[in-house]
């Protein structure tokens, strides 16, 4: 029988939930409190990597100043040995549910009722976070990355790609991170902001409604075009439309904005659009 894996003489490993490039999120049970918990460890051959460990630091940092049950809670940071070598780790709430890829990957239809109040408290969570002072930015909103609690309400996890909005005069820009197909394109110039967050959430509920990946709604002309035919309730197509807009400025400006449109206000068209029609 294997001996189990245990870190920092503390937390046992259950199993892998996921991995990145500079390391892995691990399922482990603290023995000390009896509760599970996630294990964020940044792999010892990343430790040397100083941008690895500056995204991985502000991560800590961003999420432990965080109260919100949409935002894991931060339990503890420290570093020890982990295969051989001196390992960073970041033990947070594990948030037990569902994430919208794998309600995708079984192809598990929800209505148009639930996914409107999943998006509607998707929102209020992003008007959480871009309402902090320096707003916060999350900059890698994708289906992998929410998760739907048991009550139905939604999580958003793995801020290692987290900016806040304020930077040094010296700073010539921001590191390049996202996802393909739900990244926009100011994104891939470095340049973000709480609109990029909103395109990106955007694009997972594209997927989510029509099981079919951002990018394949990609025109010619490099921005993504929600079907007038999209199977769900009008108005929540209109808000898609805007919150996917191309031109930054042709998008909802806050996350408050968007649910407010979600909700019943009035959804403008985005002025590129209207500009495309007169043409």
């Amino acid at each position: 029988m294997t001996s189990p894996v245990i870190i920092a003489d503390r937390y046992e490993v259950v199993r892998t939930l996921g991995s990145g490039a500079f390391g892995h999120t691990l399922l482990a049970r603290d023995r000390q409190l009896g509760r599970e918990v996630a294990v964020k460890v940044l792999h010892p051959r990343a430790a040397s990597n100083w941008k690895a460990f500056e995204l991985f630091e502000r991560e800590a940092a961003v999420l432990r100043d965080l109260r919100h049950p949409g935002v894991p809670a931060v339990h503890t940071t420290f570093r020890t040995q982990w295969e051989g070598a001196d390992a960073a780790f970041l033990v947070m709430e594990f948030i037990d549910g569902t994430p919208l890829a794998t309600l995708i990957a079984e192809n598990r239809h929800l209505d148009s009722t639930e996914v409107m109040q999943i998006l509607v408290d998707a929102l209020s969570l992003l008007e959480y976070l871009h309402s902090r002072v320096p707003p916060i930015l999350h900059r890698d909103i994708k289906p992998a990355n929410l998760i739907l609690r048991e009550d139905g309400t939604p999580a958003l996890v793995d801020f290692g790609a987290v900016r806040n909005v304020f930077r040094a005069e010296d700073d010539p820009g921001s590191t390049v991170v996202g996802t393909y197909g739900y990244m926009p394109y100011e994104q891939y110039m470095g340049q973000a902001s709480a609109s990029s967050d909103l395109f990106s959430l955007g694009a997972t509920f594209l997927h989510l409604i029509t099981g079919r990946a951002p990018a394949q709604f990609m025109s010619g002309a490099g921005r993504l075009e929600v079907p007038a035919s999209l199977p769900c309730d009008e108005r929540l197509r209109v808000v898609l439309t805007r919150m996917l807009a191309p031109v930054p400025g042709d998008r909802f400006q806050s996350a408050r904005e968007a649910r407010a449109a979600l909700l019943g206000g009035v959804v403008a068209a985005p002025s590129s659009s209207i500009e495309a029609s007169r043409s």
